[in-house]
């Protein structure tokens, strides 16, 4: 893998990160503060695996 497609797929991959936070926080349904902190807390360490396996190539 390049340079530029790890960039590449890091984008991506950011990019869907905040299309889900952003959705799970704006789509109207009621959820609980402690959950929206969970699935931040499980997002953003799921991108930090990646980003740490990307640094790696």
């Amino acid at each position: 893998m390049t340079e530029e497609e790890a960039k590449l797929i890091a984008k991506i991959i950011a990019n869907k990160f905040n299309e889900i936070l952003y959705n799970t926080i704006d789509d109207k349904k009621p959820r609980s503060i402690q959950l929206v902190k969970d699935i931040q807390l499980e997002y953003s360490n799921q991108l930090d695996t990646i980003m740490k396996a990307l640094d790696k190539l």
